[in-house]
């Protein structure tokens, strides 16, 4: 709960538990705090037989802004076991105590016969406490784009899910036998 100040080897247990270890942090007047190589992980009992968390993202550094609810991570690497699967140079989330946010979902992968190997960009928009759609895209290698959009709403007696698929089909497309 310290508003300004700085230390070397921390480890912080956010919400939702969420940890971060880090070399050094400083935190700022202004409710920022910076990781200097840090680890993330939400993984708090899953631990390999060799002691990693099941899965981690270790950055050269991580940026939490407090009042705007973000995390910032520079050169992220997801870990699962230890071993490094994933890199990009940058990314951003909502930190642990937001629970609905509208923006991208983590992407997919899917492979099939028919339609060959896929890749899922899921992107969530919150419409208030009660309703949300998501609309993902899929980007095909046999059969062209298809879009899948899933609309839920709570209503004061219950629930109703909506949703509809649609694709822009290659015009020579071939199906397996």
């Amino acid at each position: 709960r310290f508003k300004e100040g700085f230390a070397r080897h921390v480890r912080a247990l956010l919400n939702n538990n969420v940890t971060i270890t880090a070399i050094y942090a400083k935190r700022t007047a202004d409710g920022v705090t910076i990781y200097e190589k840090a680890d993330y992980t939400a993984c708090k009992d899953c631990k390999t037989r060799f002691g990693q968390p099941l899965w981690e993202i270790t950055t050269t550094k991580t940026i939490h802004d407090s009042e705007k609810k973000n995390l910032y991570h520079y050169n992220p690497t997801l870990k699962i076991g230890g071993v490094p699967v994933f890199y990009m140079p940058y990314a951003e989330q909502p930190d642990p105590t937001v629970s609905r946010r509208t923006g991208f979902l983590p992407p997919s992968f899917k492979q099939g016969k028919l339609y060959g190997f896929g890749v899922l960009t899921p992107y969530f928009v919150t419409l208030g406490n009660s309703a949300d759609f998501t609309i993902t895209p899929m980007m095909t290698t046999r059969q062209g784009p298809v879009v899948d959009v899933e609309y839920r709403q709570r209503t004061k007696t219950g629930q109703f899910d909506l949703r509809g698929y649609g694709v822009h089909q290659f015009t020579d497309a071939v199906y397996p036998d």
